[in-house]
């Protein structure tokens, strides 16, 4: 067996150095700098370039990389972050690419030649191998001698494996920077859609006569499907000023599925809960209004869970409406006073028959009293066992405080975390918490 030459050892080693660097690029100019820099050193005292011709005319071409026999990079108009090198349609290059195919041309005179004339005086041949993409050539691999003898046909060959290599490697980096690219448009719309969410829940929470209020929302991510609400109703709207004491809206709502896709149907939702017509009767007719403006938009596989209910400052009643929703629960004002789940009605989730009939409940209420709403993502949260915390979650960390919202809100927040053990939410956690003051 005959051992290879010191030059093609040399060679060899530089191809293998080339090889081990591209598979570490993640930017395609990363995987140019790479390759053009490895063929000038496997070649030296040689220069080097590369261009791109994707999407550009026959002859026309953009230098990514030159670097001169002496191992200076001289591209002109270099590309730098997201700005392209520029577009030349003139010159020796042009004529080069004008013919497909990988070849050894010689003969060359580029010292007059107005783009590469300064940077390549005295080159006298070249061999170029084409990189091809899908079929189509997509840029030119090119080294540059001062030799008319310099190149052979076993050195061609070489240069066309290693453009087709690097073909292979700018076609795979330049995937991953285009699912990059789309993935952080992807986020940053996310980011927005959760802002949008995050506007339509009330901020500051409303002064409603006779209650004090808290509210916990967390999402499974940025933007989520659990919504709450609190409007006022006006009774009389050809009155002047509306009555302190009139009646409010509260709904506590749950899109099925969790995310963007989420959101968009909580959007909806909001949007057709505030622009109800006309005098408002009842929660079961606001609760069928939404449900079949819903149900004809005909959101593929989406339903939405929801308690709605009017509480009125004057008497202090709560009349509602439940949709396939966790029930609410009822504290008392005295720790004695058993917890009350507001089970007396229920009915099918929105968005699964138009033209289901919703019924309703009262329940009078008194001072000190705390109303508990909440999403079905606190009782359904998992700890390392797979363990729900449950209603019985709720009920024992509601036991643990006195009624204010805020104790509320933080002890069934504490009490989750504790259960959870670091597990991550399977999906989003809201609660609602509102108080009967005294007079």
């Amino acid at each position: 067996m005959t051992p290879p030459s010191e030059q093609n050892s040399s060679r060899i080693a530089a191809l293998m150095d080339t090889v081990s660097a591209l598979t570490r690029a993640s930017r395609s100019q990363q995987a140019l700098d790479i390759f053009v820099d490895g063929v000038r050193k496997a070649y030296q005292p040689y220069a080097a370039c590369s261009l791109d011709v994707r999407g550009l005319g026959s002859g026309t071409y953009r230098i990514e990389r030159l670097i001169n026999a002496a191992g200076e990079d001289v591209t002109p108009g270099k590309p730098t972050g997201t700005k392209p090198a520029p577009v030349q349609q003139s010159g020796a290059l042009a004529e080069l690419i004008a013919t497909p195919g990988p070849r050894i041309v010689r003969g060359l005179h580029l010292d007059g030649d107005a783009v590469v004339g300064t940077l390549l005086a005295g080159v006298r041949s070249a061999m170029l191998a084409p990189r091809v993409d899908e079929g189509n050539i997509s840029g030119w691999s090119i080294v540059f001698a001062d030799r008319e003898d310099a190149f052979s046909d076993r050195g061609l060959e070489d240069l066309v494996i290693r453009s087709s290599l690097l073909g292979a490697v700018l076609a795979n980096v330049r995937v991953a920077e285009q699912l990059q690219q789309a993935n952080h448009w992807i986020e940053s719309e996310i980011d927005r859609i959760a802002k949008i969410q995050s506007a339509m829940l009330p901020q500051p929470m409303p002064q409603i006569p006779r209650l004090s209020i808290a509210a916990g929302y967390q999402t499974y991510d940025r933007a989520g499907g659990d919504y709450y609400d609190m409007l006022p109703i006006d009774p009389d709207p050809g009155r002047s000023q509306p009555d302190p004491n009139d009646p409010w809206c509260i709904v506590i709502a749950d899109a099925s599925g969790h995310g963007p896709a989420g959101a968009v149907v909580v959007a909806m939702l909001h949007a057709i809960l505030h622009s109800y017509p006309g005098r408002t009767a009842s929660p079961s007719e606001v609760l069928g209004h939404v449900n079949r403006h819903l149900y004809a938009k005909r959101v593929e596989a989406s339903f939405v869970t929801a308690v709605l209910g009017f509480f009125h400052p004057r008497d202090l009643t709560f009349t509602y409406a439940r949709a396939g929703h966790c029930p609410p629960i009822l504290k008392g004002a005295t720790p004695d006073e058993p917890l009350v789940r507001l089970d007396a009605v229920g009915g099918l989730p929105l968005c699964v028959d138009q033209g289901f009939r919703y019924e309703e409940a009262t329940i009078q209420l008194a001072p000190g009293q705390t109303l508990v709403l909440y999403t079905d993502g606190i009782p359904d949260a998992v700890n390392p066992a797979r363990q729900h915390f449950g209603e019985s979650g709720i009920e024992r960390a509601l036991s643990q405080c006195g009624g204010e919202p805020e104790c509320v809100v933080r002890s069934v927040h504490c009490a989750l975390r504790t259960h959870e053990a670091g597990q991550r939410p399977t999906d989003d956690q809201t609660i609602v918490a509102l108080q009967v003051r005294p007079l």
